[in-house]
């Protein structure tokens, strides 16, 4: 028997949501396994096709679906969209520890061309018990180095956050009062 026209739609949904794994993959390996210059723009653009996609397929799927099932197919969108948003974030902040900051951005800083350090922190999930350990590591090598402006604090903080608290400050934008913030 043929696939309805839903499971055709189900399954291209199903590879919006494979391009979005693997891409979230690739940003969260990140500080591993650095993203060259050249992708994390074509990365970002492909996020932002995807998006576009899945929003028409899940414009169709609603049409299709009984109302019953519509209920899933729209946790399952939410779900890929809130995905999409992490990973749009998590680009912006690969770009901007990427690229030079800017003549007014340099200023106000002592030192532009300061590094992150090389560390091996262990990624902080929300984990209440590993929440001190994650915290006195990140401070006593983060945040209290001055050389470091908090616009970088708050990227490499990003880097380091998964799950429930990565979901915390994804939406914040990268900037010196949202480091405090976060």
């Amino acid at each position: 028997m043929a696939p309805s026209a839903l499971d055709k739609l189900i399954a291209k949904r199903a590879v919006i949501e494979g391009n979005l794994v693997r891409t979230d993959s690739k940003v969260n390996n990140h500080s591993l396994n650095p993203i060259p210059e050249r992708l994390v723009e074509r990365y970002d653009e492909a996020i932002t096709d995807d998006m576009r996609d899945l929003q028409q397929i899940q414009s169709e799927i609603i049409v299709l679906c009984a109302d019953t099932e519509g209920d899933l197919h729209n946790q399952k969108y939410f779900m890929l969209r809130d995905l999409a948003d992490a990973i749009h974030n998590a680009l912006h902040g690969i770009k901007c520890s990427l690229f030079q900051p800017s003549k007014s951005y340099a200023s106000s800083s002592s030192t532009s061309n300061t590094k992150l350090p090389k560390l091996d922190i262990k990624p902080f999930d929300g984990n209440l018990t590993e929440w001190s350990s994650f915290r006195d590591i990140f401070s006593n090598s983060i945040h209290s180095n001055t050389s470091v402006p908090k616009v970088q604090k708050l990227v490499y903080l990003k880097s380091l956050l998964r799950g429930e608290a990565s979901r915390h400050v994804q939406s914040l934008v990268l900037s010196d009062s949202n480091y405090d913030t976060a």
